[in-house]
């Protein structure tokens, strides 16, 4: 018995829906797969809505501006794109938090951090907070940028920023001592500075045999923002695809640092060890190519 010549779509077709029946039977079809793009249904293993997206909860929505609600209707798409931004976020975080270790270890701290370290013990930090301000600003207490160990100068109408610059242990601990007497709250020496205390004095030969160890410090905190955005970005090798991440962080209420950001005319602005920059889309261009002219 002859029969008709059967069209390659319509041997898919049937295909399809002989796999999606048994896959059915099985309990085993993705959910929401009948709203695919593809021939009947689509192919699950070839089809970017088979991979599995972990459901965030409502603390990692709400870190990149996002509810349950939102997420309820957000296409398959759209929440690959929200998880993305979650896990870039989420190492955002961890780096700050790396870096927050990082200037305890030899004891710094920014004026945010030493006013809540005080406050803990009762006092206000709203008031502690703005009395270090005015500090820093009148020479009062020494403040240094991120990485440096030349005094930071507030000159030329400088204001201090309390997320920014650093204040050393023991310069804190003189101001309140001089300042709030009646606070007997008092930072804690760095393991570091404790050791040097207690070691017993060198002489000039032993001196000699001393090593210095240097903490490496980070020159260009903007390019650790490039590759978060690469990691997010629809096509980490496009430009203008990465661009469009950092623009959008930039923009957003909840900046990371060092994004401050962004002006159509000037590009994105950010801070660079106390000094504001711009970066413009083109320098973004050359820097992920450096060949480019």
């Amino acid at each position: 018995m002859d029969f008709p010549p059967m069209d390659v779509r319509e041997y898919q077709y049937l295909a399809v829906a002989d796999v999606r029946s048994a896959a059915t039977f099985a309990q085993c079809w993705p959910r929401g797969a009948d709203s695919w793009d593809n021939l009947e249904g689509g192919l699950p293993w070839d089809n970017q809505a088979a991979s599995i997206v972990h459901e965030p909860d409502a603390r990692e929505l709400s870190s990149i501006g996002l509810t349950t609600e939102h997420w309820d209707q957000m296409s398959h798409s759209q929440r690959l794109s929200a998880a993305k931004s979650i896990a870039a976020t989420k190492e955002i975080a961890e780096q700050v938090a790396r870096q927050a270790d990082e200037r305890r270890a030899v004891g710094r701290y920014t004026l945010t951090e030493a006013a809540k370290a005080i406050a803990a013990t009762g006092e206000r930090f709203e008031a502690l907070e703005e009395k270090l301000c005015g500090a820093a600003e009148r020479g009062d207490l020494p403040m240094y940028g991120p990485g440096e160990r030349a005094r930071y100068e507030y000159t030329n109408g400088k204001r201090v920023r309390p997320f920014y610059e650093e204040a050393y242990w023991g310069d804190l601990n003189a101001w309140l001592e001089q300042n709030e007497p009646r606070i007997t709250f008092r930072f804690a020496a760095p393991a570091g500075a404790v050791q040097m205390a207690n070691a017993p004095p060198v002489d000039a030969a032993g001196a000699a045999n001393i090593t210095t160890h240097r903490i490496r410090t980070r020159t260009d905190p903007l390019q650790a923002i490039i590759e978060k955005a690469k990691d997010v970005a629809t096509d980490p090798d496009d430009y203008h695809s990465v661009w469009a991440v950092i623009v959008d962080w930039a923009q957003g209420s909840n900046r990371t640092p060092p994004l401050l950001g962004y002006a159509e005319a000037e590009g994105l602005k950010w801070e660079n060890h106390g000094n504001v920059k711009f970066f413009t889309k083109d320098a973004l261009r050359k820097r992920m190519n450096p060949r480019a002219r």
